[in-house]
């Protein structure tokens, strides 16, 4: 396949002219792709009101990302295709005793809204989350870490991540690098994600693209999914 014939990746049509100049003159070698696997499932990273709803300390509007995620979780939910959903939130015991005071010292502001019981932490209503649909509950960025969806993913024989969520900068960057280390196919949906700040986010989107895993446009995502119907 020669230059011209290759498809560009996200992160080509997204870098800004001066990068790709640099690259160019560098000899750097764009990214390449991870792929899609054969079974994939859904991850819905701490869609929750404390980060969704612009009244939130710490929230702001995610309404498009949410609108986005919907139209992912509504082909995901056709019961032929049998595609696993997780949510996940961060949460913490009121009393704080297993967290660290270096933990505390850093993000004061999630120790102060993010404990268990507080009505920050309901999912957004907008997403419809199912009883079927697994809710973890965890207290670091990653959603592998001290969580069962590892175990749920080999369970599920699944081979692909469809990551969307929040906040990009952290909690689905931290599950990117993740999901890449494990071996997994990790797909973000590029509409499908968010964060409070939208240079971080476009950041770390590039980032996340060039190194662990694919961002893609979300009609190619939805497309992926709707495709697994006609293997059934």
């Amino acid at each position: 396949m020669t230059e011209s014939e290759r498809k560009k990746s996200w992160v080509e049509d997204h870098l800004p002219l001066d990068y790709q100049e640099i690259a160019k003159k560098k000899h750097l070698p764009m990214p390449g792709r991870v792929g899609y696997g054969e079974r994939p499932a859904v991850l819905v990273i701490d869609m929750a009101k404390a980060w969704t709803d612009a009244e939130s300390p710490m929230g702001t509007n995610m309404t498009d990302a949410i609108i986005n995620i919907k139209k992912i979780l509504d082909v995901a939910r056709q019961p032929e295709l049998k595609i696993p959903i997780f949510f996940s939130i961060m949460e913490y015991d009121p009393s704080l005793k297993g967290i660290t005071e270096v933990h505390t010292r850093k993000r004061p502001h999630l120790t102060k809204q993010l404990v268990k019981g507080s009505p920050w932490l309901e999912i957004d209503p907008r997403l419809e989350r199912r009883p079927d649909e697994l809710l973890m509950v965890k207290e670091h960025g990653s959603c592998f870490t001290d969580t069962v969806l590892l175990r749920m993913m080999i369970s599920n024989k699944c081979d692909t991540l469809i990551i969307t969520g929040c906040s990009t900068s952290f909690c689905v960057m931290a599950t990117c690098y993740d999901a890449s280390t494990l071996g997994f196919h990790g797909i973000v949906p590029a509409e499908a994600v968010a964060d409070r700040d939208p240079i971080m986010h476009k950041y770390m989107l590039l980032n996340l693209d060039w190194k662990v895993v694919d961002v893609d446009p979300l009609e190619k995502v939805l497309e992926y999914l709707s495709q697994l119907k006609n293997k059934e």
